[in-house]
């Protein structure tokens, strides 16, 4: 009986200490978060926002939309800026993932024309509101896809890869669009350029 009543004791012990270690557990964590806020409100800075520190993402807005957004809301709710979708051509398709699959690098997506990109910025940049891009500069779409750009521009990804392996094959440098072109050792084939008409065209050889 005794052998039991000791156990029992312990047991009690042990899920006292545990509660106590949960309850100093949250408290210190709590306190974690009430410093590390003070640290980050007092010591935040941002030489372009002018101490304001929020920063809206806009994904797949339309440029005129965006503007308007900022000029009505954002500007004077104090938003530091707006991230927006990438504005290079891209391929056709609702999908989000088509923004990430660029065709050229001429300012028409389906957010809008090279016009309207500008006039966001400026009406945007009017109102105190910075526009933060999102960029595709390190590929554009993959092997296997062909077509119209949003912009218009012919593209032939298998083409294109076409064209590198040729001027690597032959020691050529070649420039398409002005993109200079240069790489792996690879089969030799008939090099092609994208063209805005719908059609192929030979690269230039430099």
């Amino acid at each position: 009986m005794k052998l039991l009543s000791l156990t029992a004791a312990l047991l009690c012990l042990a899920a006292v200490a545990r509660s106590v270690s949960i309850i100093i557990a949250t408290m210190l964590a709590v306190i974690v978060l009430i410093l590390t806020s003070l640290y980050n409100t007092q010591d935040y800075t941002q030489p372009k926002c002018e101490g304001k520190q929020v920063v809206v993402h806009l994904f797949e807005w339309s440029w005129d939309s965006i503007a308007r957004e900022c000029e009505e809301v954002l500007g004077p709710k104090g938003f530091c800026g707006v991230q927006v979708s990438p504005p290079q051509e891209h391929i056709q398709g609702q999908e989000w993932w088509t923004r990430y699959q660029p065709v050229s690098y001429m300012l028409t997506s389906r957010s809008g024309n090279r016009e309207q990109f500008i006039s966001m910025v400026e009406r945007c940049n009017a109102v105190g509101v910075n526009i933060m891009v999102d960029l595709v500069v390190n590929h554009m779409t993959g092997r296997g896809r062909s077509g119209t750009g949003t912009g218009g521009t012919y593209y032939d990804a298998d083409a294109q890869v076409r064209t590198l392996f040729y001027a690597a094959v032959n020691g050529i440098s070649y420039t398409c669009k002005g993109i200079k072109n240069r790489s792996l050792l690879l089969p030799r084939t008939t090099p092609v350029c994208p063209s805005p008409a719908g059609t192929s065209t030979s690269p230039s050889a430099r």
